[in-house]
């Protein structure tokens, strides 16, 4: 855009020459300081704002446009000074604008936008904001599956929002790749943490097994399978989803009637397959690992995670040992924790009992965690001791059972840890150290 504090031409000579005007008479007919209507006659400076223009175009008997035309150097309808966005000059709304402001025209849907201010200087689309998403997005794309190869279609929108919001996953536009339901089930139930999805889906298919064949009229019903056919395998774990909601399904139809005819058939039937009271094994009626896993769920980890920092080492929530008990203290909290709550009569650390000497080298936090993390793996986990073993750095079995049983005495009660470990300390108090090994 011009410079507005100089002219190309100065029109201001000629101007005053064919009023005949002096520059302190024009200076009293529009009331302006004299001293800024000279600098505009010498050349110096230029009108800046909309009323200064609009000023002097009566004064002169000009037209507003030509009035631009001569003080700005631009008329309205002119493009704007981006010749690529389409825009035109148009008035302004404000008397202290300095320069006329732009409108575009959206050549899609014609939704005219005005930029005013310091806002026709800035870089704008020539489409509005809806016709650019759209453009943008227009088109479908084909991706590949990069495990199975299964090609699919989708729209570019949607690819690049699901992109924006799991930056992580297999899905590349440029590369034209994804990774289909199927397959990302499998490799969850592939991976070694899929223990429990396994575990879990061998129950599924037990239990649906049991209940269609004892009944065969409402197991349709329920599953929208058929009881004649066989179940089918289950691959996804979308598919293992609903299925594990027909067994609950089931579950409630016994108990809300258990002395029907049908309840006592089919709870039979489950029991003799190994579910007490027909209970799908998520309580404490079942296995000890089902009621771990359902009540450690509910905590901000998960029990995969929980197995995961084990077998990484990240053990942080064990905090040291009870000035108190003696026993492991186990907690998220930022801060230095020195006792259990329950043992926290004390208040404040002036008031706890002085530390008794003890004999022997003294405890590592660094150590406790190791062996607790030995711990978990061995009961959650379900690691063998040779396995913990090579996985810690080429230890001997007799060094991780010894660490496994020094951890074990030291575990405190269940109801001395926050709520969100109790389920797992009840689960690492239940191990018997001199199980046989599973190799």
């Amino acid at each position: 855009m011009p410079e507005k504090n100089s002219f190309p031409v100065n029109p201001f000579p000629e101007l005053l020459d064919q009023s005949g005007l002096t520059v302190k008479a024009l200076a009293q007919k529009i009331n302006a300081p004299v001293n800024t209507v000279s600098r505009w006659a010498s050349g110096q400076n230029r009108p800046r704002t909309l009323f200064d223009v609009r000023r002097l175009a009566e004064c002169f008997n000009l037209p507003l446009d030509e009035g631009f035309a001569l003080f700005w150097d631009e008329r309205l309808g002119d493009p704007c000074v981006h010749d690529w966005c389409g825009g035109v000059k148009i008035l302004p709304t404000d008397d202290k604008a300095q320069g006329l402001d732009v409108m575009i025209k959206c050549p899609d849907c014609g939704k005219e936008r005005e930029f005013r201010g310091m806002q026709r200087y800035r870089r704008h689309s020539k489409f509005c904001g809806h016709c650019n998403r759209i453009r943008l997005g227009a088109g479908m794309v084909t991706l590949k599956c990069v495990d199975c190869g299964t090609e699919k279609t989708v729209r570019r929108s949607d690819l690049r929002r699901y992109v924006r919001a799991v930056p992580q996953s297999a899905a590349s536009e440029s590369e034209g790749t994804y990774r289909c339901s199927r397959c990302t089930g499998l490799r969850k139930t592939a991976d070694p943490q899929g223990d429990m999805v396994r575990w879990r889906s061998r129950n599924v298919a037990k239990y649906l097994r049991a209940a269609a064949k004892a009944w065969p009229e409402k197991f349709k019903e329920f599953t929208g399978l058929k009881a004649s056919s066989n179940l089918p395998k289950i691959r996804t774990l979308s598919e293992l989803s609903r299925l594990r909601k027909a067994c609950t399904e089931i579950e409630r139809y016994v108990n809300r009637d258990p002395l029907s005819e049908d309840a006592l058939i089919v709870r039979r039937a489950l029991e003799d397959a190994g579910f007490t009271e027909g209970r799908f094994p998520h309580s404490e009626h079942l296995t000890a690992r089902g009621h771990l896993e359902k009540a450690y769920t509910k905590t901000s980890r998960s029990l995969a995670r929980l197995i995961s920092h084990a077998e990484q080492g990240h053990v942080s929530y064990v905090r040291g040992y009870c000035e108190v008990c003696d026993k492991l203290i186990l907690s998220t909290w930022s801060e230095p924790v020195r006792v259990h709550k329950p043992c926290g009569q004390f208040k404040g650390s002036g008031l706890l009992p002085p530390k008794e000497p003890t004999s022997g080298r003294p405890r590592e936090l660094e150590t406790a965690r190791k062996h607790f993390a030995w711990l978990v793996l061995k009961v959650i986990g379900q690691w063998g001791q040779k396995k913990i073993a090579a996985h810690f750095g080429g230890l001997d079995k007799k060094t991780v059972a010894e660490g496994i049983e020094s951890i074990l005495s030291q575990m405190p009660e269940p109801e001395l840890v926050p709520a969100r470990f109790q389920p797992i300390v009840r689960a690492l108090r239940g191990l018997n150290p001199h199980l046989d090994e599973r190799e």
